[in-house]
């Protein structure tokens, strides 16, 4: 009997540790299940940021004109109209809001300011509408067209797929360039090239702002809370523009002097990418690991639905 009582105090005390165990198991599991389980912070697009963009592009310009060729008293009237491209780099920053709304629709609005070495030479002539040099190729000239700034103020629409976002923006947009002139043939009685005379001098500078609209798409990918990559097509119109334009020098050793006005109209379309940095207190820096393959995949997704 004695003996039975220890074997059984045994039994209990064995099965009293397995239970134990086993319930000290299922809680880690379940703190483990949940530890897994727990869903990735979800992002927000709400807030201000800043940044900076570099990219490319090309320039579409039409113009024409008129002017008044003076020499020795006399005063021939010309007309002009010809087209050219402008090609170069852009580099600049941006600034902006947005605002996410609760079904991932984000709205915003962004300004921003680039120098651009956009350039383009075009040779072109002009011809004679009164005076001597009626229905005469008058003179000729290369001109060096210059887009040296690009600013537009935008509104934008997107939808939020986590951590990547596609908007489309429009707004307004500003452009200040440049002109600058040099003649390669001055004529007095016919037709250049053929009656073309010696000359000196006779370049012109000439500047303008002009104002349009400015319409595109893009994406961006938020890499952490903060630091947002982007890609951006834009299309800027300008439609009416002016530069007042004077030149001076001597044909056949006789002062000569040009003044007129150039009427013109571009279209620009350049590409670029970006980084900003969003002013958002309310996420950590980081995601933590995982977080870039989850980026990419989103990413992707968006990719193919654009």
């Amino acid at each position: 009997m004695r003996e039975f009582c220890k074997a059984s105090a045994g039994v209990i005390l064995m099965m009293s540790g397995a239970i134990q165990f086993a319930a000290a198991g299922a809680e880690t599991g379940a703190a483990q299940s949940r530890k897994t389980t727990q869903p990735s912070p979800v992002f927000s697009w709400t807030g201000f940021y800043l940044g900076g963009n570099v990219g490319g592009g090309t320039s579409r310009i039409n113009f024409s004109g008129t002017g008044v060729f003076t020499r020795a008293g006399v005063a021939d009237t010309f007309a002009f109209a010809n087209s050219g491209t402008a090609s170069g780099i852009l580099a600049g920053g941006q600034l902006g809001f947005n605002y996410e709304l609760p079904a991932h629709v984000v709205l915003g609005f962004e300004a921003d300011l680039d120098g651009s070495s956009f350039h383009g030479l075009t040779t072109f002539c002009s011809t004679g509408t009164g005076g001597p040099l009626l229905g005469h190729v008058a003179n000729c000239e290369t001109s060096n067209n210059k887009r040296e700034e690009f600013s537009t103020v935008r509104g934008r629409v997107g939808y939020a797929f986590d951590r990547v976002l596609v908007y489309g923006t429009g707004g307004f947009a500003w452009e200040r360039s440049s002109t600058s002139t040099i003649a390669t043939c001055v004529t007095v009685t016919g037709s250049c090239p053929g009656h073309g005379v010696k000359f000196t001098d006779g370049s012109s500078e000439a500047s303008a702002t002009l104002s349009g609209w400015a319409a595109g798409v893009g994406i961006e990918w938020a890499l952490t809370p903060r630091w947002i990559l982007r890609a951006e097509y834009l299309h800027l119109a300008f439609d009416r523009g002016a530069e007042n334009f004077s030149a001076s020098g001597t044909a056949s050793r006789v002062p000569f002097s040009v003044a007129g006005r150039n009427s013109m109209s571009n279209d620009v379309d350049f590409a670029r990418v970006g980084l900003s940095y969003l002013f958002n207190s309310d996420y950590p820096i980081d995601w933590g690991p995982g977080s870039s393959s989850r980026l990419l995949k989103n990413a992707i997704y968006a990719t193919a639905l654009m």
